[in-house]
């Protein structure tokens, strides 16, 4: 938590997720560090990079903050093609791009200390950028709440549950 530029990286409890409120309220930004950067495939000895999000995603989106996320491979990518609106016009994306993670990491990282440099007049500039993002987000996220169980394996997983017979 960069106190000075508001910069927030969030810690995941399942149980206290209203105590992260007050967090979200003072950060501008969320770096989100998701739990399963890594599968172990069944017959191979080696890491493969999931592609797999979790909850950690939507609490920036419900807070209403740009977000960077720290985990599974082209996380950026997944989040476009379910219809969530990224920061690319504010932030350098191309971290989504980088199959390494410790890679990803830097670039990440980069991202953040570039963004502590700033002014706090570019920071505002740059953050109000991403104001027509957030919004959308959050209302991709209100009106996913109200779908029942069915509705959201048909938007998240229409062509495997459907192969499936899960729908």
């Amino acid at each position: 938590d960069n106190k000075e530029k508001h910069i927030m990286c969030d810690v995941d409890n399942h149980f206290r997720f209203f105590d992260t409120k007050k967090f979200f309220n003072d950060a501008h930004i969320s770096i989100v560090m998701e739990s399963d950067p890594f599968t172990i495939p069944k017959y191979w000895d080696g890491l493969n990079q999931s592609g797999r999000l979790t909850e950690k995603t939507m609490w920036p989106i419900f807070w209403g903050k740009p977000f960077f996320v720290i985990g599974p491979k082209t996380p950026i990518s997944t989040l476009k093609k379910i219809g969530v609106k990224t920061f690319s016009n504010s932030f350098d994306e191309t971290y989504d791009n980088e199959l390494d993670i410790h890679k990803r990491i830097d670039m990440v990282v980069e991202q953040i200390e570039n963004l502590s440099k700033l002014s706090e007049k570019e920071l505002k500039l740059k953050l109000k950028n991403t104001e027509e993002s957030v919004l959308h987000n959050f209302e991709f996220y209100r009106k996913l709440s109200y779908k029942n169980e069915d509705e959201i394996l048909e938007l998240f997983f229409d062509k495997q549950a459907k192969r499936l017979n899960i729908l």
